[in-house]
């Protein structure tokens, strides 16, 4: 029953962060004066649309850390609240930017 719940609070720990950032970003995208020249019914679409790019953009790492969590192999990346930062700077010195 152990490996049924591996990686989830790598879920967790992604999800939360990743909604927060889309809320804020759509509310604020909402009102702010460069979505104003938008009218209609489209407008909500493309503030959806970009609060999402921003959620992704800020949270990719988290979602990246996630995916290795849940299909670790012995010895790699381990899913406890303590290892999180770990486990994403290991990403980031495997597979960040080069």
């Amino acid at each position: 029953p152990k490996d049924v719940f591996e990686g989830y609070f790598s879920n967790v720990a992604f999800a939360f962060p990743h909604d927060a950032v889309k809320f804020v970003a759509y509310d604020l995208l909402k009102r702010s004066a460069v979505m104003a020249p938008l009218h209609g019914s489209a407008a909500p679409i493309i503030e959806g649309a970009a609060a999402a790019v921003i959620a992704e953009l800020v949270t990719s790492p988290l979602d990246v850390t996630r995916t290795r969590v849940m299909s670790k192999g012995f010895d790699e990346y381990t899913d406890r609240p303590d290892q999180l930062l770990g486990n994403v700077v290991r990403v980031y010195k495997d597979e960040g930017i080069k």
